[in-house]
């Protein structure tokens, strides 16, 4: 009821937007990123070794743990599940916030396959 009435889904409309164009230019194109999936504001990112044949890390490299330790010490925190990094912001996030969020886990992705 509370959705239907603040129309809650309606106005995340510009939300979800920015974050697929964030996505797209910022974090699909990283040489580790094998995949990116978007459900709204619910974001699944895939990371690889390769690219092209889109080779999965092996479990032992926990790559999605060190990506989330680089984002938190960025002061953000965000989810691995194995080899997907998971963004799950809050509805209410601002424009800005969303930026922030996606900025720092491109640069803790960037900071973590680098090696």
């Amino acid at each position: 009821q509370v959705f239907r009435e603040e129309r809650t889904l309606e106005r995340l409309g510009p939300t979800i937007a920015r974050l697929h164009e964030r996505l797209s230019g910022d974090i699909a194109p990283l040489p580790h990123v094998g995949d990116v999936r978007q459900q709204g504001v619910m974001v699944g990112i895939e990371l690889v070794t390769d690219r092209g044949g889109r080779t999965p890390y092996p479990v032992t490299a926990r790559i999605g743990q060190r990506v989330v330790r680089a984002a938190r010490a960025r002061g953000v925190i965000i989810r691995p599940l194995g080899n997907v990094i998971v963004l799950m912001p809050p509805l209410a996030i601002s424009l800005e916030d969303l930026d922030r969020l996606v900025d720092v886990t491109r640069d803790a992705i960037v900071e973590t396959t680098a090696a």
